[in-house]
């Protein structure tokens, strides 16, 4: 059943983002032949540098609309009447989560893709971007392949944590009879100024430790690592910390849809 359930979310996004993936390489590809050719005067150049700044901000608007479309599909399926008819079905509550989880994950990653991907083309040929894509590559190329694997995954646990906290908070605002999307935005709030909170202290904390404490001898262990080492324990923890964010999302999100479900 949970593949019949991927398959028709997959098929729901697929209805809006099969014209959204193809325009924007289209575009992007259409924006590259544009700034082959050669113009005179400082109105063309102007207009020129316009339309050019316009079309990199629709590639990342486009990242945009395609996070707030999976929202939509989450929000509408679940938790407004489409919500009768699916939690009718013969499966448990956690399922069709994560088959929203699933089929927005692969959206919006795809999607990511395809913004730099058409980016990349646009400026293709660039100096200034040539040599910032250079520099990039010089120095992923000289990272071996655990960091640089678990800088992906960090990159992809990032997009689910964030996918996650937003259905988090789209079921805890749910708990509320009235103005349940206000309630939703505000513990979105609420939650990310707690995160920054915690991470000022943790920083606050660590910064006044006397320089015996077993924290400060493991930073002056950690300054002595090689880059490659140190660069896995860096993604390697903030990979950790997404993963645990991204459970605690989750499971108390399917807790809300299995216990304290309200369709009124």
């Amino acid at each position: 059943m949970m593949s019949k359930l991927l398959k028709y979310d997959l098929r729901a996004n697929m209805k809006i983002f099969i014209l959204i993936w193809p325009a924007m390489l289209l575009f992007a590809g259409l924006q590259r032949l544009l700034l082959n050719f050669h113009y005179e005067g400082a109105l063309a150049s102007a207009l020129i540098t316009l339309l050019t700044t316009l079309m990199v901000l629709s590639m990342l608007a486009a990242f945009t609309l395609c996070f707030v479309i999976c929202i939509i599909r989450f929000y509408s399926g679940l938790l407004r009447r489409e919500g009768y008819l699916m939690f009718t079905l013969p499966v448990k509550p956690w399922q069709l989560l994560l088959s929203k989880f699933l089929t927005a994950l692969f959206t919006l990653a795809v999607t990511a893709v395809l913004s730099y991907g058409g980016i990349a083309l646009m400026f293709s040929g660039t100096t200034g971007v040539q040599q910032l894509l250079h520099g990039i590559k010089e120095f992923f190329g000289a990272l071996s392949f655990g960091p640089a694997l678990l800088f992906v995954l960090l990159m992809l646990a990032a997009l689910a944590n964030m996918i996650l906290r937003v259905y988090f908070v789209s079921c805890l605002g749910h708990l509320f009879r009235r103005m349940r999307i206000f309630f939703s935005i505000l513990f979105y709030y609420i939650i990310s100024i707690l995160i920054q909170v915690a991470a000022m202290v943790a920083i606050m904390g660590i910064a006044i430790l006397p320089a015996d404490s077993w924290l400060c001898s493991l930073a002056q262990w950690f300054g002595t690592l090689g880059a490659n080492s140190a660069l896995s324990l860096v993604f390697g923890g903030l990979l950790l910390l997404n993963i645990v964010a991204g459970c605690v999302y989750f499971f108390v999100s399917e807790v809300i849809l299995r216990k304290r479900l309200n369709l009124d």
